[in-house]
């Protein structure tokens, strides 16, 4: 399998040397699933914290995809956090 980025801490990419924390900084907008193809896409979190100068949109593109589980989550004691990713990890079939 191919990357262009690791997961650190379950919370955060490396991309090009640069972390970038989905958690504090972005919003997890849409998740598309078509044939075995998974696409997830993040927008830049209006929070004070975030630098201006993180990116305003991240799109993961994840192809021949055999399994996926996602959960959601109960956010009834910090409704704000609906839409904040908790964690995010990924595992790779190898052929033998």
């Amino acid at each position: 399998m191919k990357t262009n980025f690791e997961i650190e801490e379950n919370y955060a990419v490396l991309l090009n040397g640069i972390h970038i924390d989905l958690h504090n900084n972005f919003q997890l907008k849409e998740i598309s699933e078509y044939d075995n193809t998974v696409q997830i896409e993040f927008i830049k979190s209006a929070g004070d914290w975030v630098h201006e100068n993180e990116f305003e949109k991240l799109t993961f593109l994840h192809k021949n995809v055999t399994f996926k589980n996602s959960a959601n989550g109960d956010n009834s004691e910090f409704p704000e956090d609906e839409n904040t990713l908790s964690g995010i990890s990924f595992f790779s079939q190898f052929n033998a």
